[in-house]
């Protein structure tokens, strides 16, 4: 017996993958909240609305411009918004990366299958939006490796002063 799904199955499969990774990322901003970790939380919550941002902009610029037609292909909005929220969750979930990853190659995958986009179209955004926000990750991990060396300093420190 082989299940097979249809067409309009897939695509609310197809539909639901964005919103998913959004609340998943709305519930760990909570949590920071929670945790009443302000800073972090603003740190977050800005990186992801500007990625965003970006990301929709891109739409906006090709949407104008028609760069993408110009080739023959298209900005896949899909993709871009995927990869922003897929990028963050991988920074704020570490140990859940390869979940992440994988998800959004199934996520292509699907897209590919439903004839929504072109390997191509996938590929030309995800690096489009890589090259845009390689700078701004590297930047934030460092920030995040500068803030954790110097919360262990000062444990470290208060542990070495309240030594005998």
């Amino acid at each position: 017996m082989s299940v097979s799904l249809s067409y309009e199955m897939l695509d609310a499969i197809a539909d639901t993958y964005i919103p998913l990774l959004a609340l998943i990322s709305i519930f760990l901003l909570v949590r920071l909240g929670m945790h009443r970790d302000w800073r972090m939380l603003a740190r977050q919550l800005g990186g992801l609305i500007f990625s965003l941002l970006c990301a929709y902009g891109l739409m906006l610029v090709d949407f104008l411009l028609t760069i993408w037609a110009h080739v023959g292909m298209d900005y896949s909005t899909h993709t871009a918004v995927a990869l922003v929220f897929v990028i963050h969750l991988t920074m704020w979930w570490k140990r859940m990366w390869r979940l992440w990853w994988l998800s959004f190659l199934g996520y292509l995958a699907l897209m590919f299958y439903q004839q929504y986009h072109t390997v191509a179209d996938m590929f030309s955004t995800g690096v489009v939006i890589c090259m845009l926000f390689v700078p701004l990750l590297r930047y934030a991990v460092k920030t995040r490796l500068d803030a954790d060396t110097k919360a262990k300093g000062r444990r470290a420190d208060l542990v070495y002063r309240a030594g005998p």
